[in-house]
């Protein structure tokens, strides 16, 4: 739900509902947002890194659920990678270091032997 905050401008809401099992694996991720309309999203992976500026410290959500296949998972970390490495090279304009994050992700995609497949995907 969108609130305008005098302080510190619009603030908008990202919402992510896990459904555990019996074990505590989860089944189900949705997640729903301010922006995306009224539509709740299905999901079987997440990844959420937040970076705390008093401690420097990053903190890490990953989850997935137990019907995402290794193939999906590899994929999804790749193209993870490839954000990052994106993400990096437009916070920094060091576009070395972007390289060196692209290559990583594409040396991975090769590790998996998705290169091929996966590479339309960066």
């Amino acid at each position: 739900m969108e609130k305008q905050n005098s302080s510190v401008g619009t603030v908008k809401e990202i919402r992510i509902r896990i459904t555990l099992d019996e074990q505590q694996i989860p089944e189900q991720i949705c997640w729903e947002a301010d922006d995306a309309g009224p539509t709740t999203f299905r999901s079987k992976a997440v990844v959420l890194g937040m970076w705390d500026e008093s401690s420097h410290d990053g903190m890490h959500l990953n989850l997935w659920t137990k019907q995402m296949t290794v193939e999906e998972l590899g994929m999804f970390v790749f193209q993870v990678l490839v954000e990052l490495a994106n993400m990096y090279r437009r916070a920094t304009q060091d576009e070395a270091g972007g390289r060196e994050l692209m290559g990583a992700a594409h040396r991975f995609a090769r590790w998996l032997g998705q290169a091929g497949r996966w590479h339309g995907k960066a």
